[in-house]
């Protein structure tokens, strides 16, 4: 019986470590980190009443990494599910602190795990976690999406962009235009027909943005300043 209650006392103390924090693939390139839902913050302690703080992320043995003093990915309080959450969109995420500033993950990157710090301040901070292996958190992997092949971006007129808060692109035909803020936020999906003439995205709010533009097979990504 002592051994059978042991057994169970370790089972939950691994389930209640591994709830800490929990990663899990949203969709391809996509994933959401939750932390704190089993009540347990000994990785990291935001503070009562806290709404968020960052996560500082790099991809470990490569150049792709934030900078210290510019993290772009909030964790967010949830209250429906009594936890931090974030999500982390690998196919548009900007890396501010890599030797090519502000740069995307090439399409078709297998990122198998990352790195992350908690903190306090998203250009600092004065409290932070050790660091955390996504791998040892439930991640497995994921892939980003696949760009047009050197075919179809030969056959381009010139690549797609944004002026004036409208796109221009050469695509023609049913499209899926999604745009993101540098957390990887979704600021707005829409579905046109583009015939030649501009797209206008009606986006408001100043800020830096990346867009992407799909035909269901090809895709192409645009970063641009509103």
């Amino acid at each position: 019986m002592k051994k059978l209650y042991a057994l169970f006392l370790t089972f939950f103390a691994l389930v209640a470590v591994s709830a800490q924090l929990v990663i899990t693939n949203v969709s391809q390139g996509v994933v959401k980190m939750t932390y704190g839902q089993a009540n347990d913050y000994s990785l990291y302690s935001p503070g009562v009443g806290t709404p968020s703080f960052w996560a500082h992320l790099w991809i470990p043995g490569t150049t792709y990494t934030d900078a210290w003093s510019n993290s772009n990915v909030e964790m967010v309080w949830n209250p429906a599910i009594s936890a931090y959450e974030a999500t982390v969109n690998f196919n548009t995420k900007v890396w501010t602190g890599n030797t090519a500033p502000n740069d995307v993950l090439p399409a078709n990157t297998t990122v198998s795990n990352f790195g992350i710090v908690f903190k306090n301040q998203q250009n600092g901070a004065t409290m932070q976690s050790a660091d955390i292996m996504a791998n040892s958190k439930g991640f497995t992997g994921t892939t980003t999406l696949g760009t047009m092949s050197v075919s179809d971006l030969n056959n381009l007129k010139g690549k797609s962009f944004v002026a004036e808060g409208a796109l221009y692109t050469s695509k023609k035909g049913n499209l899926n235009v999604s745009v993101y803020d540098f957390s990887g936020r979704t600021v707005k999906t829409i579905n046109v027909k583009a015939d030649g003439n501009p797209i206008d995205l009606n986006i408001s709010q100043k800020g830096m943005y990346i867009l992407r533009v799909s035909n269901g097979t090809e895709n192409e990504v645009v970063k641009f300043i509103k």
